[in-house]
């Protein structure tokens, strides 16, 4: 997934090609029924898939869709991830299935408010600083937001899953 689907960038908006993921871009299955994320919001990290539809792409894809199943390791679980983030963000004043997946309830400001790729690559900067360069084998000041694709697909090539899956989850 790429930083810009999940984040405000520097660019403009309207001029992205690629349009930050809203909720309901996304749909959760238990049981091979959908559920309702406005209804069911308390029972989308227990589904068994989620599928995600990627309006527009750089890659000029349309309505693209990606489908995760439940890993049952919460961690690792796109489901309980993506069930959790929903939850929350449905959980905010305001806040409705056309709110991006980036919302955030500030509560000094008492406003929403939409996370960035700045504050992404400072969050992660920190993490890695707090590990230390000789753990992770490189610089904190070498991380952007790529890493965190980078990382999630090494993830889940170290838990030995069939290549054919990373590739499809992109």
């Amino acid at each position: 997934m790429r930083s810009c689907e999940y984040s405000k960038t520097s660019y403009k908006e309207e001029s992205k090609q690629t349009k930050i993921l809203e909720i309901n871009n996304f749909c959760f299955f238990k049981r091979n029924r959908q559920l309702d994320i406005l209804k069911d919001t308390a029972d989308l990290k227990n589904a068994d898939y989620v599928d995600i539809n990627f309006i527009l792409q750089k890659n000029n894809e349309v309505d693209d869709s990606v489908g995760l199943y439940d890993s049952e390791d919460d961690w690792r679980s796109p489901t309980f991830i993506w069930g959790t983030i929903i939850e929350t963000i449905l959980g905010y004043p305001g806040t409705d299935s056309n709110s991006p997946v980036n919302t955030w309830f500030d509560p000094k400001k008492k406003k929403l408010v939409y996370i960035n790729s700045k504050q992404i690559c400072t969050q992660l900067s920190v993490s890695a600083h707090a590990i230390g360069s000789d753990k992770l084998g490189f610089s904190p000041d070498e991380i952007g937001c790529h890493s965190i694709c980078s990382g999630g697909a090494m993830a889940l090539y170290l838990s030995n899953p069939n290549e054919l899956i990373i590739m499809l989850i992109g």
